[in-house]
């Protein structure tokens, strides 16, 4: 068995030796120049950097190593690779052109930023892998990072430019705002767009047995809270909200939930009522009956999304901008 395994191994790091030696055939270190970027040259061998050309071969290697060796072995493969830098070889251009335009116009990212960015990424890093800062450190060793100094210093080699150009987004956007007669003519040119069905506002008590639920339906009808009860006794996820659900409409809850629910009219009780999840009893707190949702309910969110719009218009039209009054020679 072990035999077995070891000959196992052996195969798989020839396979990935072999792919490796092929996918670096694909990308050669050369200084053939790509483009001409307002007289900066930008070589093959910089948009197969950006574009991690060789990584996303080996992935294909990986994937599927036969396929992707006959493939790559035929003019429409190397056809493909180069399509793919052209389409990386246009972002790196975008790229240089805002890289320049931030510096021109003298925006830079202050230490006090770049700390609070990298303190806000360790976090994010902690919590998403549930670990604490040794434990961080220790991945990080393994990575041949040595301390969170030096981890910092590649996050901003690597990121540095990116937050350069964020900023400069952010302040070709910091004028662009919209009026409130634009979300009034938006709501009431698409008042289709705001229909919703009955919905209903309701709490609920779940537990296991009928039983209890009987005996706590015996409490709530002899004037116990149903809030309290339900943080009490509920088992669902909203017990600590005292069994709140909020608004909600038809489709959104089990069918036989649903059905029990908008049969009860404002301030009624059900019985217990049981469904794949155990016993509910359920109170319904309001009713809404369709209709269109009213104006100020939804024009935060009708504002958002027409800001998001225009921002990234006025984002398009700088960049077209930057690229027409370039001078571009793609060579590619």
């Amino acid at each position: 068995m072990r035999f077995r395994r070891s000959v196992f191994l052996f195969l798989a790091l020839v396979l990935v030796i072999s792919f490796s030696v092929l996918a670096e055939d694909k990308v050669e270190k050369t200084d053939n120049i790509a483009a001409v970027v307002d007289g900066k040259e930008i070589t093959i061998s910089e948009v197969d950097e950006y574009a991690r050309t060789r990584d996303v071969i080996m992935q294909l290697y990986q994937a599927n190593g036969e396929f992707t060796q006959l493939i790559l072995s035929t003019e429409a493969g190397n056809e493909l690779i180069n399509e793919y830098r052209k389409l990386k070889l246009d972002e790196l251009i975008t790229r240089e052109l805002l890289i320049k335009e931030a510096k021109n116009q003298g925006i830079n990212v202050s230490k006090e930023e770049m700390d609070k960015i990298f303190n806000e990424q360790i976090e994010m890093v902690k919590q998403k892998n549930n670990i604490n800062e040794e434990q961080l450190l220790q991945a990080l060793n393994q990575q041949g990072i040595e301390s969170l100094d030096q981890y910092k210093n590649l996050f901003f080699e690597q990121n540095g430019d990116l937050l350069l150009i964020n900023k400069l987004r952010e302040k070709v956007m910091e004028d662009v705002s919209v009026e409130e007669s634009a979300v009034r003519e938006y709501y009431d040119n698409n008042k289709e767009n705001f229909k919703h069905g009955t919905q209903i506002k309701a709490r609920h008590i779940l537990v296991e047995t009928e039983k209890e639920a009987r005996e706590i339906l015996n409490e709530l009808e002899n004037g116990a809270d149903f809030g309290e009860m339900a943080k009490e006794y509920s088992t669902g996820p909203s017990s600590k909200n005292g069994g709140d659900l909020g608004y909600f409409g038809k489709g959104r809850m089990v069918p036989e939930f649903e059905e029990a629910a908008f049969a009860l009219k404002v301030g009624q009780i059900s019985d217990p009522v049981k469904t794949q999840y155990g016993y509910h009893i359920i109170k319904v707190e309001d009713k809404v009956e369709e209709g269109i949702t009213p104006f100020d309910e939804v024009k935060d969110k009708i504002k958002n999304n027409l800001l998001q719009q225009k921002q990234q218009t006025a984002w398009n039209n700088f960049l077209k901008e930057l690229r027409d009054k370039a001078e571009i020679e793609i060579k590619l």
